[in-house]
């Protein structure tokens, strides 16, 4: 599993417990779903229209509804306390840090 989904369940397992992240940064977190809604439009869009040359199609999150990695972590953690994975490989524990250093070492 790659990105925030990857994160989370590295960390629900007990395999994850520190990350190299800067924790005020905007988390650019899209659904999935929305993602491929806006490739099946493009894809229409393509089919029923002529270009000179290519359009180039970009699709982010808002920034009028943004989030911090720090407040994603904070509430997979929240909720991770809650519910446990039953088969996890030690205690949950989770520690952000934007020092190369202390999470190479």
């Amino acid at each position: 599993m790659y990105g925030p989904t990857g994160i989370v369940v590295g960390v629900a397992a007990g395999l994850l417990r520190v990350l190299y992240i800067h924790k005020n940064n905007r988390a650019e977190i899209v659904p999935v779903d929305m993602c491929v809604n806006s490739l099946i439009a493009s894809a229409y869009d393509i089919g029923t229209n002529t270009y000179d040359e290519p359009p180039v199609y970009n699709y982010v999150a808002s920034p009028d509804n943004s989030i911090s990695w720090k407040a994603y972590c904070d509430i997979s953690t929240e909720h991770g306390k809650y519910y446990p994975l039953s088969k996890m490989a030690w205690y949950f524990t989770f520690h952000m840090s934007s020092s190369k250093a202390l999470v190479t070492f």
